[in-house]
Order: C-alpha cells, then structure tokens, then sequence
C-alpha cells in the first residue's frame, strides 16, 4: 500500500510540473494572438471585440490529466481521435525516468497526457476511453497557484513516504539477517517434529488406553545407545515412568541395514541402485570400493585427466565441512559433492593407468622407452618367391618385404616398470570364475532353499511408551539425539 501510495504521488508530480508547461504555453500563446489583433484592428475592432465579449458567454474549456503506459499511447490517440470526432485536443509528453509497479515489480516507462475538450458530454467519454486503457486519471488544479501548493505538499509526502520505505526495508533487512541466522535451525527443528508425529502415527495404544507400544527393527550392536537415550529424554522430560526397551521373538525377516560413512557411503548408493542384498548376505559394497574405480580406469587411462579429477575432488574433501553446509553450485555440483571419494580414487586409477598406456591429455608418451631390441637379423622375401637373409636395420630396395622373425628378437630388463602381468592376473580371474560360477548356480539356491525352512528367526526389539508422560519424552529424544 505505501508503494502504490509512493507510485500515484509520484505520478502526480510529474503530472502538475509537465501540466505547467502546458497551461503556461497555452496561455503565452493566447495573450500573443490577442495582442497581435488588437495592433492590426485598432480602437474600432477592440470595441467590436468588446462588445463581443459582452455578448453570450462562450463554452468554457475544461481538461483531464493522467499517465498511459508508453506503448499504449498512440492507439490510445487514434480511439480518442475516432471516438470524440476530433474535438479532443491531447497534449502529452515523456517521463524520463521508469517508474516502478508495486504489483508487479517492473519498470514501466509512462507518459503524460492532458485532454483539452469543451463539452461535458465529452467528458464521460473520455473517462470511459482512459479506463479502457488502464490509464490513470488525477485532479489537477486549473490555476498555477494551486499546482504550485499542491506540488510542494506532494514533494514533502514523498520524501516522508520514502523515509518511512527506507526504515521498513531496514527493519526487514535486519529481520530477515536474524531469520537466516536461525533457518537450518528451524529447518531441522521442523523436519525432526514432523518425523515424530509421523512416527507416533504408527505406534498402538494398549487396553488400558494409557500406553503407546511400538515395534521396530534396530541393530542388535545399538541396542545400548537406544537405552542411554530413552533415559536421557525421560530425564530432561521430568516424566515419573521410564520408557522400557524389550527384545522379543519374531518369523519375520529383518530388513538390511548397511552401516556406512561419509566415504563408504556413495559406494553404497551406487551397490544399492542395483539391489540391495538380503539380510546377512555379504555386502559387495566392500568390493566395489577398489572394482568400480579400477575397471573405470581401465576404459579411461589418461593420467593427464586423472590428475585433474583427483586434485578438484581432493580439494572437496580438504573442504567438505564448509561445502556440505553450502547451498551454492545447484544440482550438479551437489551430485559431484556427494561422489568425492569415488571420483578420486577414480582419478588415481587413471592416472596408474595412463602410466601403463603412456596416455596423458589424449597423448602418446614414451616415458619409459623400449625393452625390445630391434637389431636382430631376420629374412627379405623378393618378388619371384626367394628368401634372402638381411639385417633389420639395413635399407631395402624395390618392391621386397621384410619379414621379422619373433624367435631372434632379444629383450632388455623387465618389460614392466611396474604393475604386475596380465598372465598372473588371467589366472586369478580364471579362479575366481571356477570358484564364483558353482557357487552362483548351485550351493547358493541351496543355502537359501534351507535358510527359509528354519522356523526361528532373529529377535525383534520392542519400545513401550507411557503415553501421559513419554510422549514428550519422544519429542526429548528426536530433538537432543
């Protein structure tokens, strides 16, 4: 309301000082013309013309300004020229600067216009074209005088409505600084609340109307903290009755809970989005954390790029306490953040394997040199079928080609600088498929064929809340812990 408020004065300012010049040049160029007959007709027109002047009286000329948008003004020209058959004169001129709508937020560039007429039929007419144009009219005073006062009472309501705008955009600013100071606060404050009540939804209440039971499933190993807990929330509650903790018996089988951390963690997703394994199955996350940056290695093998990778996530993890707070750098960003370690022990592999194939920034390298020797002494097949000893080195003539012999090549030291040879790695892959194989199509449908007979299965832990006190005791809980 204050800035449409700031708006219409505004808008009336630039209304009375462009209408002065209107009314001023208007009036100039009235007392030109009436000097100019007077010194052409003499004594005898000025008495005609004043007897003119005591005659019937002549159709008073009245006005109407306001401000159109820019780019309405010349259509809104031609309805009033159309409409009102030419008897409306329309005097309009520029604002400079834009002028912003509150509703909106926008810059709008306006005009300001004043309609001269001489009949009041006309002047319902003109209302109804300027409302039609959503151009907004303003009373505008007749006499300089009055537009004088009245543009001097504008100016001070608009330097006191800017200084009321000012100190409310402060007291905002400073609100809104305090606000973002608490947010994550409230943030997590809001999300724990509502995973309690969420929670609540799910327990039952006893026979006794008095009790909340409910019944989940927690790893035997926290079994402890669980305890410690609820007796911290009864204890910061006050409540006279403590929670009880009770393992029981159950058919059901357990969910997978797979405990990971800020650098198993992303390894885990990636096992997940798969399937996740049943309960008690050997995790393969373990696997991958060596397997999945290696093999992709293998199909990358440039140690230039590598070396990048590896220094741009080494620099998130030197930094992850200030990133993972950031909202900054959107959803890509947040993706690279969460998979840091994996793209760094992608980029060490690459870079190892870069080495092997002298491969940096998608160019071939010898780093290492040769352990071939090349000087040996091979055969020269010409072109009628005979074969001739020559050197490898020597330079052969005509249309004969060389033929090189393996058996007479020599080699110089290890051929491997480092790493190990792919034949002692062919066989370790060869066992690992004669010992997986049986087990995948065999002893494993097996297994679980007499895993599902066994009539008992894992212990379930059960919660008993006392629901006069221990409700709050939950709220406790979630909030502290």
């Amino acid at each position: 309301t204050l800035k449409k408020n700031l708006l219409d004065l505004v808008e009336l300012r630039h209304i009375i000082q462009k209408a002065q010049v209107f009314f001023e040049t208007a009036e100039a160029l009235s007392h030109q013309q009436s000097a100019q007959a007077t010194a052409v007709l003499g004594e005898e027109a000025r008495g005609l013309l004043g007897e003119e002047e005591k005659g019937p009286e002549q159709p008073r000329l009245m006005f109407v300004a306001g401000v159109i948008a820019r780019e309405k003004l010349l259509r809104f020209e031609q309805i009033l020229w159309r409409a009102c058959r030419g008897n409306v004169f329309v005097q309009q001129t520029e604002i400079d600067e834009p002028l912003k709508d509150p509703s909106t937020g926008e810059c709008v560039f306006k005009n300001v216009f004043v309609l001269f007429f001489q009949r009041d039929q006309l002047r319902l007419r003109v209302k109804r074209i300027c409302d039609g144009f959503r151009a907004t009219l303003y009373e505008c005073p007749a006499t300089a005088a009055k537009r004088r006062e009245m543009a001097l009472a504008i100016t001070g309501r608009i330097d006191d409505l800017n200084m009321v705008l000012h100190q409310t955009q402060d007291h905002s600013l400073a609100q809104l600084e305090d606000i973002a100071c608490q947010i994550e606060k409230w943030k997590q404050q809001v999300i724990k609340i509502k995973a309690i009540y969420h929670t609540m939804n799910k327990f039952n209440l006893d026979v006794t109307d008095r009790c909340l039971i409910a019944e989940c499933w927690c790893p035997v190993d926290d079994l402890d903290d669980i305890q410690q807990v609820l007796m911290r929330g009864t204890e910061t509650n006050g409540g006279p009755v403590p929670s009880i903790l009770h393992r029981i018996t159950s058919c059901e089988e357990p969910p997978t809970y797979m405990k990971t951390n800020r650098f198993t963690k992303g390894f885990q997703a990636i096992v997940d989005a798969y399937g996740i394994a049943l309960y008690k199955e050997v995790n393969p996350a373990l696997y991958t954390i060596i397997m999945f940056p290696f093999l992709f290695a293998v199909m990358f093998g440039d140690a230039g790029h590598g070396l990048i990778l590896s220094l741009l996530t080494f620099a998130m993890i030197l930094r992850e306490k200030k990133l993972a707070n950031s909202k900054a750098g959107g959803e890509l960003f947040s993706i690279i953040f969460n998979g840091r370690y994996i793209i760094f022990l992608m980029g060490l592999f690459s870079i190892y394997t870069g080495l092997i194939y002298n491969d940096i920034f998608s160019k071939s390298f010898n780093i290492f040199g040769s352990r071939w020797n090349t000087s040996y002494q091979g055969v020269v097949t010409h072109t009628d079928g005979k074969q001739a000893p020559v050197t490898y080195v020597e330079q052969v003539q005509g249309e004969e080609t060389i033929t090189i012999l393996p058996n007479l090549a020599s080699q110089t030291g290890n051929p491997y600088l480092f790493g190990l040879d792919p034949r002692y790695i062919q066989v370790l892959l060869v066992v690992l498929a004669v010992v997986c194989v049986p087990w995948m199509l065999a002893v494993k449908p097996l297994y679980l064929f007499i895993k599902n007979k066994r009539v008992k299965r894992v212990r379930l832990p059960l919660y008993v809340f006392h629901i006069t006190s221990n409700i709050q005791t939950l709220h406790s809980i979630n909030l502290v812990h």
